[in-house]
């Protein structure tokens, strides 16, 4: 299923109908994969279908006592697939995921082990697009500077000079915010105002209750994406002109809580121009 983000979004905030079993339990682990992978095409895919097959599995087995010739433990050979491709729960969710290349299709996908990888990585890069984008926003929420005074490279200035949470090459810095730039507002407003939608670790034995446990509900899906186009729309950058018509989803804006920058991160900022070609030869 090719990845449509304001689609799989809208899906997670109305009460529309499920196209298939478990589809809004899928849709929000590759939603959350895709806040902190939103340059990496290949981990939205794998969190769809490693989540879709594991969805798929619990199916058979809780099928295995219904369906004639299936018994508990027994392995799905040709012929139980047949009888459960039948059945209009298992062969939507089925053709959602691996209707073009079938099961063959997870050899092509990320295993668990490079998903979880990747993930936990990751995370060494959230703090830092987190901070950009704090000082970005709350630089022009509360009227403080101007666009051009908060612009990317000031973010990245605002990181890199004397910064509380510890020194960053610039190089580090500019990597991190290229990997994370279309969906900044999302990670920040996952990281400062909560519920983390940071993607749970798929967990091979239980995966199906890692993906479940503690996702967020509807209503919290609806203030969380409210929020994040709120800050979007502050910073009026074209983070999110890549994906067509998410600036449109039908959801109210919410403007996060947040204060003024400091006296001192204001006084920080007039050394920009002094000190912004030893941050870039860093």
């Amino acid at each position: 299923m090719p990845f449509n983000l304001s689609s799989l979004v809208n899906s997670l905030i109305t009460n529309e109908p499920e196209k298939y079993l478990h589809e809004r339990e899928v849709s929000l682990f590759q939603f959350r994969t895709w806040i902190y992978f939103s340059d990496d095409q290949r981990m939205v895919d794998a969190a769809g279908k490693l989540a879709a097959a594991a969805f798929l599995r619990k199916h058979e087995r809780e099928a295995a006592r219904k369906i004639p010739g299936m018994g508990r433990g027994m392995e799905v050979d040709s012929k139980c697939l047949i009888k459960l491709l039948r059945t209009a729960d298992y062969s939507n969710l089925y053709n959602a995921f691996f209707a073009e290349n079938g099961w063959t299709g997870l050899l092509r996908t990320l295993s668990p082990t490079d998903f979880n990888r990747n993930v936990a990585e990751r995370r060494k890069a959230v703090e830092t697009v987190s901070e950009m984008i704090d000082f970005r926003f709350r630089a022009l929420d509360h009227k403080t500077l101007t666009a051009n005074q908060s612009n990317v490279s000031r973010g990245e200035f605002y990181r890199w000079h004397e910064h509380p949470a510890g020194e960053l090459s610039w190089r580090t810095i500019r990597s991190r915010w290229k990997d994370n730039r279309s969906s900044a507002p999302f990670l920040y407003v996952s990281e400062k105002f909560g519920p983390s939608f940071y993607p749970p670790l798929f967990d091979g034995v239980r995966p199906t209750k890692a993906i479940i446990e503690g996702t967020p509900g509807r209503s919290q899906v609806r203030r969380f994406v409210g929020m994040s186009l709120y800050v979007a729309e502050t910073i009026v950058s074209d983070l999110l002109s890549e994906y067509d018509g998410m600036k449109t989803l039908a959801v109210p804006r919410i403007r996060p809580k947040t204060s003024a920058l400091s006296t001192g991160d204001l006084a920080k900022m007039e050394y920009y121009k002094e000190k912004r070609d030893e941050m870039r030869n860093n």
